[in-house]
């Protein structure tokens, strides 16, 4: 050992022998007793206190390697400290470090090691068989061709890959926490405010949460079912009494920070001029305040007079400012919006307020067929954000579903769903809704299912596609659509339709469609086209079907709902018949195919329909069809429908068959709602719903 060695250097050099005597140096005995060294000669005896010499700390010289036996520490410094690692070096001049050199270039690679109970973990030095990358493997004592990282002398830098062509090369998934910057773009500014909706109802349910009061007279409000091809809504009936009656949206809270609400309402009406009217109101956190020509931002205003209404308990008459008069043929969809001063941190609601004098009942009434109620929130942006893409230049993106559509974030007022055609209200005022006529001149994409690549920021509202291939919501309001075809909007809301005559449209269809809704695939393609019309009419449509004559039977009645009185009706016998055939009893819903003698067996044939119905519905439940004649009943106090004083389902009887069915309204019950738990959050209530909420 390193302390024996000293020993021996002490006796060679240090220690007399016994009888001092130059001639007699023969040692006959060692022993190490302790830390006494004893050496004896023929001259005696003599003792050396090696204590002062340090101990070796467990190194050990075997062979060529210095092996430490006791697990100490190295260190490498010059400031005297104690190491604090196996191997701890300190250096303060630069070219001070660590060096692994392979003085044999081509023959091994310089690395480092690094085990666990010693399994190999990782390992990362330099490639000399692979054009001296830099790597760092796994599960290997070796540096081998699926490295975790590969960097080339060239500066390329690889993850999961051997051989990087690019400064940055991944192969695999990646993420980024933080923001990712192509190129050096700007800083981005903050955005002031981000519309944000509230309450949105289209009335497509029968119980939206709103209610109304008929406060005093006649009057009242009541929803209004309607066919596939139109929209429900809810109507103001004025009936030729002094009469007031108030409707009500559920309650709706103002999240902490918001700034102004916009109200938008779809709407036509006609009622008495001068002397029925229509007038909205909003909760204002402690009292209801009216709505005036000076709140509208944009659409249809109040009467440029004064309307003389009913007061508010029916005693005698008052001049408001109102809707009055026709409405029914009003442009830009039949919108208003209002503006409503800040209310943040507040329930708020919004009324209608239907009135009129006791004169007449002239008009249709008062009808309202969307509402959407929508507020700035705080502002938010400003410098690079986490999870964010920023790029100087363009972006190029492709997709793995072979489509792709390039899409912009829009503002939207009310509701809309993935494939609905949205169109602009007033572009200086950056409006946008879901489109709710045929042939809107107004539209501008579709709401993108799964943009590829998108524009403005996600918060200011919903992707709007405005180039390639997107998903789009379709009718055969105007027939069969084939691929190729041109699409414009359709009056089913939202939904696009076959352009059969020169009109605005939305794109090109890439799929055939024949059902009554769906949706297909569409190459957004916006702009005036001048296409020819077509005949559409029940004259030249027509339909195929089939049926079977059972074995024994002379006779077989086709019920279809395309059947019309003036239809035609060819058969095609699909076997023998074995004596003569004949239609009768040609009419609505129906027509007979009869023998002259009964078959041994079945009989199949085909049909075909000329001048058929088109208006039809292929889901009509067929005990229900029986019994359109009959009327629908609705329990006020319930909210449940029934048909011969059984219940159904409103969902489950085709609309069509029920158009024009009015339902009252459920009765305002005057109840406050609840406190909220997170006062930055959009709530709603209502007695039907409870409380709900949105984000």
């Amino acid at each position: 050992s390193l302390y024996s060695n000293t020993a021996l250097n002490v006796i060679n050099d240090a220690v007399d022998d016994a009888d001092a005597d130059p001639a007699n140096e023969l040692i006959t005995n060692i022993t190490l007793n302790g830390t006494v060294l004893e050496t004896t000669d023929a001259g005696g005896t003599i003792t050396t206190d090696l204590s002062p010499l340090q101990n070796d700390g467990g190194w050990t010289v075997v062979g060529s390697d210095i092996v430490n036996t006791d697990g100490g520490n190295v260190g490498i410094n010059s400031d005297g400290s104690n190491p604090q690692r196996k191997l701890d070096i300190k250096t303060t001049s630069s070219s001070d470090g660590i060096r692994i050199n392979n003085t044999s270039g081509g023959s091994g690679d310089p690395i480092i090691n690094f085990q666990i109970d010693g399994s190999d973990k990782f390992t990362m030095g330099v490639d000399d068989s692979n054009g001296d990358r830099f790597k760092i493997t796994s599960e290997s004592s070796t540096l081998n061709s699926t490295p975790l990282l590969s960097i080339e002398s060239n500066g390329n830098f690889g993850l999961n890959l051997n051989n990087p062509d690019n400064t940055l090369d991944v192969s695999g998934d990646a993420q980024i926490s933080e923001h990712l910057r192509v190129g050096n773009p700007s800083t981005p500014s903050s955005v002031s405010s981000a519309k944000t909706n509230l309450y949105s109802v289209s009335l497509e349910e029968m119980d939206a949460g709103i209610t109304a009061d008929n406060n005093c007279g006649l009057s009242f409000w009541q929803f209004i079912y309607t066919s596939t091809t139109e929209k429900n809504y809810i109507v103001f009936n004025n009936i030729g009494s002094s009469s007031v009656a108030y409707m009500y949206t559920p309650w709706i809270w103002v999240p902490t920070g918001s700034g102004d609400i916009q109200v938008l309402l779809t709407l036509e009406f006609d009622l008495e001029t001068d002397y029925d009217g229509v007038y909205a109101e909003y909760w204002n956190g402690s009292t209801w305040v009216k709505l005036e020509n000076t709140d509208i931002e944009f659409g249809i205003e109040y009467s440029a007079t004064p309307v003389e209404l009913s007061n508010s308990n029916c005693s005698g008459g008052i001049s408001q400012s109102a809707w009055s008069g026709d409405g029914t043929d009003a442009e830009d969809y039949g919108i208003t919006i209002f503006n409503i001063p800040n209310l943040a941190e507040n329930w708020t609601r919004l009324r209608l307020v239907g009135a009129e004098d006791a004169s007449s009942d002239a008009g249709t009434g008062f009808k309202l067929y969307s509402i959407s109620i929508d507020a700035d929130l705080p502002s938010f942006g400003g410098g690079f954000q986490a999870g964010n893409i920023y790029a100087e230049n363009n972006v190029y993106a492709g997709s793995n579903v072979l489509l792709g559509d390039l899409a912009e974030y829009f503002p939207l007022s009310g509701s809309a769903q993935k494939g609905d055609i949205i169109s602009m209200v007033d572009i200086n005022k950056e409006m946008y809704i879901k489109s709710g006529k045929a042939y809107d001149s107004k539209v501008i994409g579709i709401y993108s299912s799964n943009p590829t690549l998108t524009l403005n920021d996600p918060n200011s509202g919903v992707p709007v596609a405005l180039q390639g291939r997107v998903p789009v919501n379709v009718s055969n309001e105007r027939g069969e659509i084939k691929k190729g075809d041109y699409l414009t909007s359709s009056s089913t809301s939202g939904h696009a339709m076959k352009a059969d005559k020169p009109c605005f449209v939305i794109g090109r269809a890439l799929e055939d469609f024949n059902k009554e809704s769906g949706s297909i695939l569409c190459l957004v393609e916006t702009g005036w086209r001048d296409i020819p019309s077509e005949d559409l009419s029940n004259e030249s449509y027509s339909t195929i079907g089939n049926g079977i004559i059972k074995a024994g039977q002379k006779s077989f009645t086709v019920k279809n709902n395309s059947i019309q009185d003036e239809s035609m009706v060819f058969i095609t016998m699909l076997a023998d018949p074995g004596s003569r055939y004949w239609l009768s009893n040609v009419k609505d819903h129906e027509f007979t195919v009869n023998l002259s003698q009964a078959n041994e067996y079945d009989l199949p044939f085909n049909y075909r329909i000329e001048k058929a119905r088109k208006e039809i519905n292929t889901s009509v439940n067929p005990e229900i069809n029986e019994k359109v004649s009959e009327e629908y009943t609705w329990d006020k106090t319930t909210h449940k429908c029934f048909y011969r004083g059984v219940e159904v389902d409103p969902k489950d009887i085709p609309k069509e068959k029920i158009s024009g069915t009015s339902v009252p309204l459920a009765e305002e019950t005057g109840a406050n709602p609840p406190m909220v738990e997170d006062k930055t959050k959009i709530y709603t209530w209502s007695t039907s719903k409870g409380l709900k909420r949105k984000q």
